[in-house]
């Protein structure tokens, strides 16, 4: 008897989508949210990125399929995404935008030439961590919907904590912010 492998496709490509889809949605909003002090905002990103909803969507959508997948990790990836650009942008050297915006340059210009390449390993090691904890919540809603054997059980495991050592790995190539900027 050979293992179905569909679960592990299935998990590689809602923790795809989900992590590139995140990654392009937040590091914008993210910028424009890093220079405003809105405590709701903060507060609604934090719960929403507290909520497991790929296995909420599996035990709610009686069709559990990849798009239904996708579109209930990106409620959970985007605020965690935001949240990590935003703290990465917040700590952003202020003199740097400063004299960016002394040369004249807009808000958007200022985002791609300067924060986006000083502060884009942050939104990396986001995607890596959505990644991973994207693959795990597909395992665990396949395993609840009784979709889950052994075999894709463990390489989906492999391939989550795969993803969790790929952000590790950049935490310490890329440094934090603020050891970036202070320890020089």
């Amino acid at each position: 008897m050979t293992a179905d492998w569909s679960p592990l496709w299935l998990g590689l490509r809602v923790a795809l989508m989900v992590s590139v889809l995140a990654l392009v949605v937040a590091p914008w909003p993210a910028w424009w949210l890093a220079r405003r002090n809105w405590p709701a905002v903060t507060l609604l990103a934090r719960f929403l990125a507290s909520v497991p909803a790929v296995i909420i969507a599996a035990l709610a959508v009686p069709a559990f399929t990849w798009p239904v997948a996708v579109a209930a990790g990106l409620v959970r990836a985007v605020p965690y995404t935001l949240a990590a650009c935003r703290t990465a942008f917040q700590s952003l050297n202020p003199g740097y935008v400063k004299a960016a915006r002394m040369t004249g340059a807009s808000d958007l210009r200022i985002f791609w030439t300067l924060a986006l390449p000083l502060d884009g390993p942050a939104a990396l090691r986001a995607a890596a961590d959505v990644f991973a904890e994207t693959m795990l919540e597909v395992a665990v809603a396949l395993w609840i919907g009784g979709r889950l054997s052994a075999p894709p059980a463990g390489a989906i495991l492999l391939t989550a904590l795969a993803g969790n050592a790929l952000a590790l790995w950049l935490r310490r190539e890329t440094g934090t912010p603020v050891e970036r900027q202070g320890g020089r």
